[in-house]
């Protein structure tokens, strides 16, 4: 262990309609930061218990650091067993963290002196995700949650305000109250750990600031059930950051955001308010980055896109060809294309069979070659090169044959006579369409104009 980071504050403020938390973290005594979470709204109230706030947004940064965490304020009663449980589950997860000691210099009452405030809260960024669980649960919620800090950077004032337009009109249209929520968190995290690794405890710890207004809030999913692995939000452990005073609340991991796109496109306030885009300059969506796209298509391919008025410009599907793609957004495209094939759409359907057989094919090889050497160091590297080599070579064929062609042609262009013919035998029409296609159109396009020049003589 590094040693210890210890929590103090001088507990929370209300002044000017803000309710502030502010707290100062040391490491064996030495100053390191000072971190702060301010929300701004009606008829807020102070949390019973404030140490749970800047507990929860500081545990996996402790963790990060191998240092055990200690706050100086009372936690609510069984707080500190919960997120005990939370840390070990961390550390099995993830190689960067550890599980570290946890304690509290001060006791809690009683677990039957605590009562629930009556608000339900729900934390909307304006995006599908957000949208779906809103829809889901509008007759219950009382306040959307947008926090200032989180995915748009603090010092971005004016992406704040394009993206608070939406939130507002939103929450007029619903009779909803807005809470706002800005943190300087990342100030110290991004210098300490990856954000995604930590930013769900950032929306637990601002969660725990409101439980004096809300006692429950709900969390929107952005992967499904189907989806369960180790992640930074999870169904089973989200909910273990609740506490006598708060409930908190996974939601929407029953579909998946193709899914989602489909069931908010019936709801015109989504259509005229949602926002996907990072950029945020000065529009609430780009209408060409990979995320704008593909939320466009989803609208097209249901029949709404006419109907939803937030994309600056015309999605292009050429596009799609273009992006990069990981794993995560490589499911994002498969899920495009089970709408697609759902709604029978057979242009879109053969153009991202193609595109996702392209991706995947080439990210396959990738892995591949980045594993080569460990493969070519085994001791049986000859067995199984001659069992494997035929299933790749299938595989590739049939996933990615434009790069299978490229590469052979360089590595070993005495084969490519040879190489022709198992694609012809093989991918005829993809040869056609892909490659003799182009090469016919191109000498057309030098035959064209002599043949003119001799209808003219």
């Amino acid at each position: 262990m590094k040693g210890e980071w210890s929590i103090s504050s001088d507990g929370v403020r209300i002044q000017d309609g803000e309710l502030g938390c502010a707290g100062r973290v040391r490491v064996d005594g030495m100053f390191l930061a000072d971190v702060a979470f301010v929300a701004s709204g009606n008829d807020l109230r102070a949390p019973l218990f404030p140490g749970d706030c800047l507990f929860s947004g500081l545990l996996l940064l402790a963790m990060s650091q191998k240092c055990n965490l200690h706050s100086e304020l009372p936690l609510s009663p069984g707080f500190i067993e919960s997120v005990d449980e939370i840390s070990k589950i961390i550390d099995t997860w993830y190689p960067e963290a550890s599980a570290v000691q946890l304690s509290s210099s001060q006791g809690s009452p009683a677990q039957g002196e605590i009562k629930k405030a009556s608000g339900v809260g729900c934390f909307f960024s304006g995006g599908v995700d957000s949208f779906y669980s809103l829809m889901r649960h509008k007759d219950e919620i009382t306040h959307l949650i947008f926090i200032h800090g989180f995915d748009i950077p603090l010092h971005k004032k004016e992406n704040r305000e394009v993206a608070l337009v939406g939130v507002y009109r939103v929450a007029e249209a619903l009779g909803m109250e807005v809470i706002e929520v800005s943190t300087d968190i990342r100030y110290l995290g991004d210098q300490l750990a990856f954000w995604g690794y930590y930013g769900i405890p950032v929306l637990m710890a601002s969660s725990h600031l409101l439980s004096g207004v809300l006692g429950k809030v709900y969390l929107p999913a952005s992967r499904t059930y189907s989806q369960l692995e180790p992640y930074y939000s999870h169904p089973y452990v989200d909910p273990m950051w609740s506490t006598g005073e708060l409930q908190i609340v996974h939601d929407g991991a029953c579909a998946d955001r193709a899914q989602k796109c489909e069931a908010i496109a019936e709801w015109d306030l989504a259509l005229q308010h949602l926002r996907v885009c990072w950029e945020l300059e000065g529009e609430l969506n780009c209408g060409v980055c990979e995320k704008c796209t593909r939320t466009a298509m989803a609208f097209d391919l249901v029949g709404k896109l006419d109907k939803c008025s937030v994309f600056s410009s015309p999605y292009q599907q050429e596009l799609l060809t273009t992006f990069t793609y990981d794993f995560v957004r490589l499911g994002y495209l498969e899920e495009a294309l089970m709408l697609a094939r759902k709604y029978d759409n057979g242009e879109l359907v053969a153009m991202l069979e193609e595109v996702y057989a392209l991706i995947r094919g080439r990210k396959t090889a990738e892995e591949l070659h980045l594993h080569f050497s460990e493969i070519d160091g085994t001791d049986s590297w000859g067995a199984v090169s001659r069992s494997v080599r035929p299933n790749l070579f299938a595989y590739i064929r049939e996933n990615d044959p434009e790069w299978l062609i490229k590469k052979t042609r360089q590595t070993l262009p005495q084969m490519r006579e040879l190489l022709f013919l198992v694609f012809w035998d093989r991918c005829r029409r993809w040869l056609f369409r892909s490659i003799l296609r182009e090469r016919w159109m191109r000498s057309l396009r030098h035959v064209i104009p002599g043949l003119r020049r001799r209808g003219e003589r």
